[in-house]
Order: structure tokens, then C-alpha cells, then sequence
């Protein structure tokens, strides 16, 4: 019986949170000369390209996604599928595609988007006009992951960052180089 109780709870714990449609828009934002490429994606009222955003009062977190090494940001339908349903923006920045990379550029590339497609919330010229909460996150994978941390180095505005099997070698360089920062600092 306490199962059965356990069950039906946690069940209808479930239905307290929206279930959205996804929607999908193409997205560039310029950063100086830099023109960042972006596929977004948002809580939508149907499924499919250039679709409405939800308009139920709700103001939905964005999330800039940092893709691997010579991956398309493309690759990651399954984060999209994970996310966006729940009420989360996704963008993922389109450049740092080739060989071979810049993660510098691709780190301030993310911390950027994740601030353009936030203040798009301000724009009455924008879909997201009105939607973007007040918090925002970077994250990645591989090298998307490791140019996360460097998106978040002097930043007081990103709220968030998280990674998936971030490249190892950039996180040992930067931790190689903040040891040797206290050391003369002492």
C-alpha cells in the first residue's frame, strides 16, 4: 500500500510540470565583427519551424549549448527533446566547426549567446519578446565543454554552467594556469 501511495505521488508530481511543444528558429547575433550562427529552440504551441512561443505567462531560462570537437551543434536533438518541453530556451552557437578550432573565441561565442538570446526577451521585434527569465546558462560538451569554463571566466551575469565530458586537456591548462597564478600571487 505504501508503494502504491509512494507511486501515485511521485506520478502526479509529474503533471505539475508543462509539457510544451518545441519550436525551432535560425538565429544570428553579431558580437562586433563575429557573426554567431545559432539554431534555437523554445517551448512552442506546435511543433515545427518558426512556430509560435507558448503564451501562457510563463518566462523560460536560455541555455547556450556548446557543440564537441567537429560536431554539428545538430548532434544534439536528444538535449533539445530533454529541455526545451520543460520550459527551457536552447541555442546552440554554430561556430568552432572546423579545424582547428579557436576555444577561446567559441568560449566568449557562448557567453555571448547566452546574452543576446536573453535580452531578445526586451526586444518587441522578437519572438521571445517578454519570455527569457532572468537567469541564464552555458554549457557544452567536449570541447564545447571546456569552452564553457572559459565562458565563465570573468562573468557576473551568467548565472549557470554545466558540462558533459568536457576536453580534459583545456580544464588540466587552466587549472595548471590558476596554480601558477596563486604561486605568484604568494
Amino acid at each position: 500500500m505504501k508503494k502504491l501511495l509512494l507511486s501515485i505521488l511521485f506520478l502526479l508530481s509529474l503533471s505539475s510540470f508543462a509539457i510544451y511543444k518545441v519550436g525551432s528558429t535560425s538565429k544570428y547575433v553579431s558580437n562586433g565583427p563575429r557573426n554567431i550562427p545559432n539554431n534555437v529552440y523554445y517551448p512552442a504551441t506546435v511543433d515545427g519551424i518558426n512556430t509560435p512561443i507558448i503564451n501562457d505567462g510563463s518566462k523560460f531560462p536560455v541555455i547556450s549549448f556548446g557543440h564537441g570537437f567537429v560536431m554539428q551543434p545538430t548532434a544534439y536533438n536528444w538535449l533539445v527533446n530533454a529541455l526545451v518541453p520543460y520550459g527551457y530556451i536552447l541555442a546552440f552557437p554554430g561556430t568552432e566547426t572546423g579545424v582547428p578550432p579557436s576555444h577561446s573565441k567559441f568560449g566568449s561565442d557562448l557567453a555571448f549567446v547566452a546574452r543576446a538570446i536573453k535580452a531578445l526577451g526586451d526586444s518587441s521585434n522578437s519572438i521571445f519578446f517578454g519570455k527569457t527569465a532572468d537567469f541564464n546558462a552555458v554549457g557544452g560538451h567536449s570541447m564545447g565543454g571546456g569552452s564553457s569554463f572559459l565562458a565563465m571566466q570573468n562573468v557576473n551575469d551568467i548565472t549557470t554552467f554545466s558540462t558533459f565530458l568536457q576536453q580534459k586537456l583545456l580544464i588540466q591548462n587552466l587549472l595548471s594556469q590558476k596554480q601558477k597564478f596563486v604561486e605568484d600571487q604568494l
